[in-house]
């Protein structure tokens, strides 16, 4: 698969099917976009992976139906953490 990519011109970013996409924390990567192409729509540019934690308090309010201050005792209590918020933990 390594081959492929680095050699195979209809793997590379002249290809609109392939872009570089740059995920934090680990490098730029060739990725494929989705293979269908629609007329009425464009074909949407990846993006990167959410990081850890990210969308906490988005999936506890949304999902979960946490208040806002159901969230913040939660964070305080170190139960979640976030990229925004990460209480240190003591090692066990």
């Amino acid at each position: 698969m390594r081959e492929a990519v680095e050699r195979d011109a209809d793997l590379g970013t002249e290809n609109p099917m392939f872009s570089e996409l740059r995920q934090p924390g680990l490098g730029t990567f060739r990725v494929p976009a989705h293979p269908a192409v629609f007329s009425a729509m464009q074909r949407s540019a990846a993006t990167p992976a959410p990081t850890l934690g990210q969308h906490t308090e988005e999936v506890l309010a949304d999902v979960a139906g946490c208040s806002g201050t159901e969230i913040a005792q939660l964070f305080d209590a170190g139960i979640v953490q976030s990229p925004s918020f990460a209480k240190p933990r003591n090692a066990a």
